[in-house]
């Protein structure tokens, strides 16, 4: 059995403050802005999503 990793459940797991780096192949770029938008839309959760300069991936940091 072969299991992807929960999008949402990984962004929430994130510490604050500290960056996390995701890899393409894992997640697209996309994807973990649209579930950045989705956690911040419940006013719980702020992150920050750099891709610039990285080219398999990007850098996820929570805020909040």
């Amino acid at each position: 059995i072969v299991r992807k990793p929960a999008l949402l459940e990984t962004l929430k797991a994130l510490e604050v403050g500290a960056p996390s780096r995701f890899y393409s192949k894992d997640f697209k770029t996309q994807s973990i802005r649209a579930g950045a938008c989705t956690l911040e839309k419940k006013k719980a959760y702020k992150f920050d999503v750099f891709e610039k300069d990285i080219k398999d991936g990007c850098i996820v940091t929570r805020i909040k």
